[in-house]
């Protein structure tokens, strides 16, 4: 007969709320062999239907087959097994083996999540908030249930959902709270979230902790954010030197605006850094292939001055052209110039040159009106009638491409 404690053990074993770490990892049990679990799954056995239907969906051990996949899984779900509930949920939200069928896929989530289990909660909540009919009301509701099982990224899911007021009215002050238990269970996006309203609610010295805990976990937009901070305080060598290494990271990290920088830095000589053509190349480069117009724009400059590299006035033209196509102003001015001019070796084009020159006045940028007013005179009037059809050509032409080598 089984003691009174043990018993309680069990019960406490039976009711407690499944975690995704217990959720079945075929490389989990290699010790097992795959005719075993086959033949307790055919004996009905849902962990074992499970097991060899999650085998069959990743290819683990087995050949993957996507129908005996659905077969058991279904069968293990319908015993009530959370975790087959929640992968067969996951089948039916990525098409994988199957149809996409959002329903069924929330069906399935929903009765994991009812049993407790964490994945199936938080994948339900996401179903919510991403899928075809979204309820935040809900979202939240899961999040919160899946947050009280300490899962860091439904309190940052909650405390996002506080501050867009969806499901309810915003609520800064609840976001704060959720997105500091995230931060502090070391939630990295939730550190640079929790900084980002601490900077908004003025209190600084508050938001630089987070901002670095999140920065130096490789969190790119904070890494930026901490290199904007520091740089923008005057005066102080150790914040310069502390900025130009945030930028450095990011900028290794992919982000453009960084790299952006970093070129900048090489081209103009910041952050105590020697000038270096080559480097400034490289990293505007990088920045404007990612579509950074400012980037384009600098580049542009450099081809058409020869600055520290030789002068292309094809190149010139084609990267400040990429740039005022995606609406910056001083590069459509700049093109505008280039046309009107023959700066660089650029034919003369009159036409171009005023539709250039109006876009960006349009946007509000200064340009010599009278100088504009002038290029106006000299053309005929089906020239003036053609500025409008070329302003509107240039607002929806795509970016110029690079011309192959």
């Amino acid at each position: 007969m089984r003691s009174r404690s043990a018993v309680l053990v069990l019960l406490v074993l039976l009711r407690r709320p499944l975690r995704a770490e217990e959720v079945y990892n075929a490389d989990s049990f290699q010790a097992d062999t795959v005719d075993k679990i086959e033949a307790a799954a055919r004996g009905g056995d849902p962990k074992a239907q499970y097991r060899i239907g999650s085998m069959n969906l990743r290819g683990k051990e087995v050949e993957p087959d996507g129908v005996r996949a659905l077969s058991w899984l279904t069968q293990s779900a319908k015993q009530g097994y959370a975790p087959a509930e929640n992968l067969l949920g996951t089948m039916y939200r990525d098409a994988l083996s199957v149809s996409k069928d959002e329903a069924a896929a929330q069906r399935w989530f929903s009765k994991a999540a009812e049993q407790g289990l964490l994945q199936a909660q938080r994948n339900l909540a996401d179903l919510y908030v991403a899928g075809a009919r979204q309820d935040y009301a809900a979202a939240r509701r899961w999040y919160e249930k899946a947050a009280a099982q300490g899962d860091a990224e439904s309190e940052f899911q909650v405390g996002l959902l506080y501050l867009q007021g969806r499901g309810g009215k915003p609520d800064r002050a609840k976001a704060r709270l959720w997105y500091g238990q995230a931060a502090e269970a070391g939630h990295v996006e939730a550190q640079h979230a929790l900084a980002e309203l601490l900077l908004e609610d003025g209190a600084r010295e508050a938001a630089l902790p987070w901002f670095t805990k999140s920065a130096r976990s490789g969190h790119i937009p904070a890494q930026v954010r901490l290199a904007e901070i520091l740089e923008a305080d005057q005066g102080t060598a150790d914040n310069s030197s502390a900025a130009w290494t945030w930028w450095q990271q990011a900028a290794t990290g992919g982000d453009p605006r960084a790299q952006r920088r970093v070129g900048q830095a090489y081209q103009l000589g910041l952050f105590g850094e020697d000038k270096n053509a080559a480097q400034a190349l490289t990293w505007l480069g990088r920045a404007a292939a990612q579509g950074d117009a400012k980037s384009a724009y600098s580049l542009g400059l450099m081809y058409r001055d020869g600055e520290g590299i030789p002068q292309d006035a094809d190149e010139a033209r084609r990267l400040i052209q990429q740039a005022a196509q995606q609406g910056l102003p001083e590069a459509q001015h700049a093109l505008g110039l280039l046309y009107a001019e023959r700066q660089g070796g650029v034919p003369i084009d009159r036409v171009k040159a005023c539709a250039w020159l109006a876009l960006a006045v349009e946007q509000g940028y200064t340009v010599d009106r009278a100088a504009l007013d002038e290029l106006k005179a000299q053309l005929t009037g089906t020239e003036l009638g053609q500025i409008v059809q070329e302003m509107n050509r240039d607002r929806s032409a795509p970016p110029a491409a690079k011309p192959a080598q």
